[in-house]
């Protein structure tokens, strides 16, 4: 699965794959906010960009997947960063995926 989302000018994007990579509740563990905050089409062009990047590099083997990583793009600074995601030790998902 490749993740994205977006909230203002923050992003984020992933590739998850189970059970070689953390799953999407490992890391996302909380609801979103109940208001839902504005958007600019920017943000969500370029997440979505993005994320067709990581679906290409799979499917072809070309490069280097987000695989076990989150890339955060904080468009406000600017910034971009990448930060390792680990598998949570009592993640419910993932015990069902490795039994």
């Amino acid at each position: 699965m490749v993740y994205g989302a977006v909230s203002e000018l923050t992003g984020h994007v992933s590739f998850l794959h189970p059970p070689a990579t953390p799953c999407l509740e490992c890391f996302v563990s909380h609801a979103p906010p109940p208001a839902e905050p504005a958007v600019p089409g920017v943000t969500a062009g370029l997440v979505g960009t993005l994320e067709a990047m990581e679906a290409i590099k799979f499917l072809t083997g070309i490069g280097e997947t987000l695989a076990g990583r989150l890339l955060v793009i904080e468009g406000a600074e600017p910034r971009f960063d990448v930060v390792d995601i680990e598998r949570h030790p009592a993640c419910p998902a993932c015990s069902r995926c490795s039994q």
